[in-house]
């Protein structure tokens, strides 16, 4: 689920705009809102081989994703504290840019190790 919420950012950044808009927030416009996408996009190409070299290593997969899932939602869900929206979309991009790098190249690795001569339906 995490994998395929790349794109909300883009979807969600109206209603975010608004909520700060409505707490007395007035400089917050919608271009503002959107720079959190281009941060997201930017972590998330830097942090791809890292993903790959996760996948190389030999571990559990089911404890590192389920461990990156928890983090994932426990840094999501103290995001939504912050009163400042500067803070919000930095720590945002940041969280989701980095853990979504790691989790995408990792969970493609994956699938290409257990269907070995199926690559094309990963």
């Amino acid at each position: 689920m995490l994998l395929g919420s790349f794109h909300i950012w883009a979807n969600i950044s109206v209603y975010i705009v608004s909520y700060y808009r409505s707490i007395h927030r007035q400089e917050v416009n919608l271009t503002q809102g959107l720079n959190a996408y281009f941060i997201v996009v930017i972590l998330n190409a830097c942090f791809l081989p890292v993903g790959d070299l996760m996948a190389r290593m030999e571990h559990n997969p089911k404890k590192l994703l389920g461990g990156f899932a928890a983090v994932f939602l426990g840094m999501q869900f103290a995001a939504t504290f912050f009163q400042d929206f500067w803070a919000y979309t930095f720590f945002y991009g940041i969280s989701f840019g980095v853990i979504h790098g790691c989790l995408f190249m990792y969970s493609i690795r994956l699938a290409q190790q257990f269907y070995p001569r199926k690559r094309y339906l990963v």
